[in-house]
């Protein structure tokens, strides 16, 4: 019991170490927008897909703190940073929140491309982590080349994923998420121009484009982020060194 408390102390800590003030209650604004419209689908007889991913993504915002508990030691889940609690938030925010709920996904032209690739950049930076998290002893050790290959290669993997994610869900729920029935977005159907033939894998391969595009940029800012971080850290050195 007395590790139990110690571990709490120690996690809570590290939370108010790494989480500001702001960001926290950025992530409860979320979870209590998540709530309010997953009681309202239900009041409003919505489809009951809607509903259940409503709520599976407003009990995920509950869920992803509570592996911090778990031991570091043999938990990957416990040595995440708590930043991603707040992709979290935002990702379920853009596109249960916004895009299914408030329909930004029919309402706004091209909304899902943009959301896809928005994840395809946030998702490099969470990649590195995870990669971090996998392997404990040797993340320090990662040269730069290799940090940024982690996290543009675990990004381009979440991008591929979530459409399988999307295919099993509409297979087995009867939906159409992956927007198999419908004629392609104006904006991106301009740009690509597709044949008819092409139009039922439109939206799942304009959707791994995406992805990847953001794959693309998000690892050139990580690159630049992480050679101006090692540029500070060698320079702080050399004057510690000359001191």
């Amino acid at each position: 019991m007395n590790k139990f408390k110690e571990k709490l102390r120690y996690e809570l800590k590290e939370l108010k170490r790494e989480i500001g003030p702001v960001e926290y209650a950025f992530w409860w604004i979320v979870r209590i927008l998540m709530f309010v419209g997953s009681v309202d689908c239900m009041d409003s007889g919505d489809t009951g897909h809607l509903i259940l991913q409503m709520w599976a993504n407003t009990a995920l915002l509950f869920v992803l703190p509570e592996f911090h508990i778990f031991p570091r030691k043999w938990c990957f889940f416990a040595r995440l940073s708590h930043h991603n609690q707040t992709v979290a938030a935002l990702m379920v925010l853009l596109t249960s929140y916004l895009g299914n709920y408030r329909d930004f996904y029919g309402n706004i032209e091209a909304f899902d491309f943009y959301v896809h690739f928005f994840s395809g950049i946030v998702c490099v930076f969470v990649g590195y982590d995870l990669a971090k998290a996998l392997a404990p002893s040797s993340g320090d050790k990662f040269d730069t080349n290799i940090k940024t290959i982690s996290g543009f290669g675990l990004s381009c993997f979440a991008a591929v994923f979530w459409e399988i994610y999307e295919f099993v869900f509409d297979a087995i729920m009867t939906s159409g998420t992956q927007a198999h029935g419908d004629s392609p977005e104006k904006l991106l159907a301009m740009l690509i121009n597709p044949h008819e033939a092409q139009f039922p894998l439109f939206d799942t391969m304009t959707d791994l484009m995406a992805g990847f595009l953001g794959a693309v940029v998000g690892g050139f800012l990580f690159r630049i982020i992480l050679s101006v971080s090692d540029k500070k850290n060698e320079d702080k050195k050399k004057v510690a060194v000359t001191l």
